[in-house]
């Protein structure tokens, strides 16, 4: 599987940032420390993101799951969840 998403890139970049401050000798500075605190809040936010572009390879557009009776599949239950096998055993 190659890693050639825009998403995984960011990723590795904001970890080797956020190595290189970690790896400092000295103790962070208030911008380094706000600095390392965004790189977090982003790494939070591309995370899902990567995870949903990983199940898309994988598994293709999202399913929209519903209930079998004609009144309920007028709501939808779910998306994004890969249909449950059908049959018996």
């Amino acid at each position: 599987m190659a890693h050639s998403t825009t998403t995984f890139t960011r990723i590795v970049e904001l970890y080797d940032a956020a190595g290189a401050l970690l790896s400092k000798d000295d103790f962070l500075t208030e911008a380094e420390q706000a600095r390392f605190a965004d790189i977090r809040a982003e790494l939070d936010q591309l995370w899902p993101k990567r995870r949903a572009e990983l199940v898309f390879q994988i598994d293709g557009p999202p399913r929209l799951v519903s209930a079998p009776d004609e009144h309920a599949r007028r709501r939808q239950i779910a998306h994004g969840i890969a249909p449950l096998p059908s049959g018996g055993d």
